[in-house]
Protein backbone atom coordinates (compact mmCIF):
# COMPACT_ATOMS: atom_id res chain seq x y z
CA UNK A 1 0.00 0.00 0.00
CA UNK A 2 3.06 2.46 0.99
CA UNK A 3 4.05 1.48 -2.35
CA UNK A 4 0.85 2.61 -4.67
CA UNK A 5 0.77 5.49 -2.38
CA UNK A 6 3.80 7.14 -3.37
CA UNK A 7 2.90 6.10 -7.00
CA UNK A 8 -0.21 7.99 -7.07
CA UNK A 9 -1.09 5.63 -9.43
CA UNK A 10 -3.32 2.25 -10.28
CA UNK A 11 -0.43 0.91 -12.29
CA UNK A 12 0.40 -3.02 -12.23
CA UNK A 13 2.24 -3.80 -8.96
CA UNK A 14 4.55 -6.51 -7.75
CA UNK A 15 4.62 -7.94 -4.89
CA UNK A 16 7.22 -10.77 -3.28
CA UNK A 17 6.13 -12.17 0.00
CA UNK A 18 7.81 -15.60 0.71
CA UNK A 19 6.16 -16.60 3.99
CA UNK A 20 2.86 -18.12 3.37
CA UNK A 21 0.84 -16.66 6.37
CA UNK A 22 1.98 -13.49 5.00
CA UNK A 23 0.57 -14.03 1.54
CA UNK A 24 -2.33 -15.09 3.03
CA UNK A 25 -2.64 -11.58 4.85
CA UNK A 26 -1.85 -9.45 1.43
CA UNK A 27 -4.09 -11.86 -0.52
CA UNK A 28 -7.50 -10.64 2.33
CA UNK A 29 -5.90 -6.81 2.38
CA UNK A 30 -5.57 -6.39 -1.65
CA UNK A 31 -8.36 -8.58 -2.89
CA UNK A 32 -10.45 -5.81 -4.32
CA UNK A 33 -7.32 -4.67 -6.57
CA UNK A 34 -6.65 -6.72 -9.82
CA UNK A 35 -3.51 -4.88 -10.80
CA UNK A 36 -1.51 -6.67 -8.33
CA UNK A 37 1.08 -9.83 -8.63
CA UNK A 38 1.67 -11.76 -5.83
CA UNK A 39 4.87 -13.42 -6.24
CA UNK A 40 5.36 -16.14 -3.41
CA UNK A 41 8.71 -16.03 -3.09
CA UNK A 42 12.15 -14.30 -2.09
CA UNK A 43 14.45 -12.60 -4.23
CA UNK A 44 18.05 -13.01 -4.21
CA UNK A 45 21.22 -13.71 -5.05
CA UNK A 46 20.66 -17.17 -6.77
CA UNK A 47 18.23 -19.48 -7.39
CA UNK A 48 17.60 -22.39 -4.34
CA UNK A 49 15.53 -22.41 -1.05
CA UNK A 50 16.63 -21.01 2.43
CA UNK A 51 15.30 -20.59 5.89
CA UNK A 52 13.96 -17.40 7.07
CA UNK A 53 12.84 -16.55 10.70
CA UNK A 54 9.60 -15.05 12.02
CA UNK A 55 9.60 -13.25 15.19
CA UNK A 56 6.76 -14.96 17.49
CA UNK A 57 5.15 -12.05 19.19
CA UNK A 58 6.03 -10.16 16.06
CA UNK A 59 4.98 -11.26 12.69
CA UNK A 60 6.12 -8.46 10.58
CA UNK A 61 10.04 -8.95 12.01
CA UNK A 62 11.42 -11.77 8.85
CA UNK A 63 14.38 -11.81 7.91
CA UNK A 64 16.96 -14.43 5.62
CA UNK A 65 19.30 -13.00 8.48
CA UNK A 66 18.34 -15.14 11.72
CA UNK A 67 20.66 -12.24 14.46
CA UNK A 68 17.32 -9.96 13.56
CA UNK A 69 14.73 -12.08 14.74
CA UNK A 70 14.71 -12.78 18.50
CA UNK A 71 15.88 -16.26 19.47
CA UNK A 72 13.19 -17.06 21.92
CA UNK A 73 10.28 -17.83 20.03
CA UNK A 74 11.93 -17.72 16.89
CA UNK A 75 9.66 -19.25 13.43
CA UNK A 76 11.82 -21.01 11.10
CA UNK A 77 10.02 -21.77 7.33
CA UNK A 78 11.63 -23.32 4.18
CA UNK A 79 10.91 -20.78 1.23
CA UNK A 80 11.79 -20.41 -2.20
CA UNK A 81 14.00 -18.14 -3.44
CA UNK A 82 14.57 -16.55 -7.25
CA UNK A 83 17.64 -15.03 -8.42
CA UNK A 84 16.55 -10.98 -8.72
CA UNK A 85 18.12 -9.91 -11.93
CA UNK A 86 16.87 -12.94 -14.00
CA UNK A 87 13.26 -11.81 -12.80
CA UNK A 88 13.42 -8.84 -13.05
CA UNK A 89 14.72 -9.36 -16.64
CA UNK A 90 11.78 -12.13 -17.39
CA UNK A 91 8.80 -10.02 -16.02
CA UNK A 92 9.93 -5.68 -15.61
CA UNK A 93 11.16 -5.21 -18.67
CA UNK A 94 8.25 -3.33 -20.21
CA UNK A 95 7.51 -0.44 -18.15
CA UNK A 96 7.68 3.22 -18.38
CA UNK A 97 8.23 4.29 -14.97
CA UNK A 98 9.09 2.21 -11.37
CA UNK A 99 8.32 2.69 -7.83
CA UNK A 100 10.59 0.64 -5.40
CA UNK A 101 9.71 -0.24 -1.89
CA UNK A 102 12.00 -2.78 -0.19
CA UNK A 103 11.61 -4.04 3.26
CA UNK A 104 13.89 -7.02 3.11
CA UNK A 105 15.03 -6.65 7.19
CA UNK A 106 18.84 -6.77 6.16
CA UNK A 107 18.98 -7.78 2.40
CA UNK A 108 18.08 -4.64 0.40
CA UNK A 109 21.26 -3.83 -0.68
CA UNK A 110 21.73 -7.39 -1.73
CA UNK A 111 18.13 -7.43 -3.78
CA UNK A 112 18.56 -3.91 -4.93
CA UNK A 113 21.64 -4.05 -6.06
CA UNK A 114 20.69 -6.79 -8.61
CA UNK A 115 18.21 -4.81 -10.32
CA UNK A 116 19.19 -4.00 -13.90
CA UNK A 117 20.68 -0.03 -14.47
CA UNK A 118 17.82 0.45 -16.53
CA UNK A 119 14.71 -0.06 -13.77
CA UNK A 120 17.06 2.38 -11.56
CA UNK A 121 17.26 5.13 -14.14
CA UNK A 122 13.33 4.78 -15.01
CA UNK A 123 12.53 5.04 -10.67
CA UNK A 124 10.37 7.75 -9.74
CA UNK A 125 10.60 7.14 -6.31
CA UNK A 126 11.96 4.56 -3.75
CA UNK A 127 11.59 3.50 -0.31
CA UNK A 128 14.22 1.77 1.21
CA UNK A 129 14.61 0.53 5.27
CA UNK A 130 18.43 0.46 5.64
CA UNK A 131 19.75 -2.15 8.19
CA UNK A 132 22.82 -1.49 9.61
CA UNK A 133 23.64 -5.12 10.24
CA UNK A 134 27.74 -6.70 10.37
CA UNK A 135 26.00 -9.14 6.92
CA UNK A 136 25.40 -6.75 5.14
CA UNK A 137 27.99 -6.82 2.25
CA UNK A 138 30.15 -2.93 1.13
CA UNK A 139 29.80 -3.90 -2.72
CA UNK A 140 26.41 -4.91 -2.79
CA UNK A 141 25.91 -1.12 -0.83
CA UNK A 142 28.27 0.50 -2.65
CA UNK A 143 26.82 -0.92 -6.34
CA UNK A 144 23.39 -0.36 -5.85
CA UNK A 145 23.98 3.61 -4.43
CA UNK A 146 26.08 3.94 -7.90
CA UNK A 147 23.15 2.81 -9.75
CA UNK A 148 20.71 5.44 -7.42
CA UNK A 149 22.92 9.32 -8.28
CA UNK A 150 20.00 10.06 -10.69
CA UNK A 151 17.86 10.88 -7.74
CA UNK A 152 17.19 14.42 -6.97
CA UNK A 153 15.62 14.03 -3.36
CA UNK A 154 17.95 11.53 -1.10
CA UNK A 155 16.87 11.46 2.74
CA UNK A 156 15.89 9.96 5.87
CA UNK A 157 12.71 11.88 6.12
CA UNK A 158 9.80 11.77 2.84
CA UNK A 159 9.84 14.99 0.87
CA UNK A 160 10.07 17.76 3.36
CA UNK A 161 12.59 20.21 1.61
CA UNK A 162 15.79 20.70 1.08
CA UNK A 163 17.12 21.34 4.82
CA UNK A 164 16.85 17.32 5.10
CA UNK A 165 18.40 16.39 2.02
CA UNK A 166 21.76 14.13 2.73
CA UNK A 167 24.94 12.87 0.76
CA UNK A 168 25.33 8.87 -0.39
CA UNK A 169 28.07 9.06 1.80
CA UNK A 170 26.13 9.58 4.83
CA UNK A 171 23.72 6.52 3.68
CA UNK A 172 26.85 5.02 2.45
CA UNK A 173 28.52 4.95 6.14
CA UNK A 174 25.18 4.63 8.08
CA UNK A 175 24.31 1.23 6.49
CA UNK A 176 27.56 0.08 6.64
CA UNK A 177 28.40 1.57 10.21
CA UNK A 178 27.16 -2.34 11.83
CA UNK A 179 25.20 -0.25 14.50
CA UNK A 180 22.24 -2.96 14.16
CA UNK A 181 19.99 -0.09 13.31
CA UNK A 182 17.95 1.14 10.96
CA UNK A 183 16.38 3.73 9.31
CA UNK A 184 14.37 4.66 6.10
CA UNK A 185 15.85 6.05 2.63
CA UNK A 186 13.64 8.05 0.93
CA UNK A 187 14.59 8.72 -2.86
CA UNK A 188 12.71 10.81 -5.28
CA UNK A 189 13.06 12.31 -8.82
CA UNK A 190 9.88 14.33 -8.45
CA UNK A 191 10.35 17.33 -5.92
Amino acid sequence: MQAMNLSNTTNEVFLFEPVPRHVFAIKQNLRNLTNVHINEFALSDKNGEAYIFTQATNYGNTSLFNSVVPKIGMISTRIQLVETSEYCNKFLNNFEKYVIKCDTQGMDALILSRFPERIWKKCESAVIEVWALPEVSERNVEQLLSMCQQFEYVSWYPNVGKEKRIEFSEVSGFWLSKARAYRNLFLNNNI
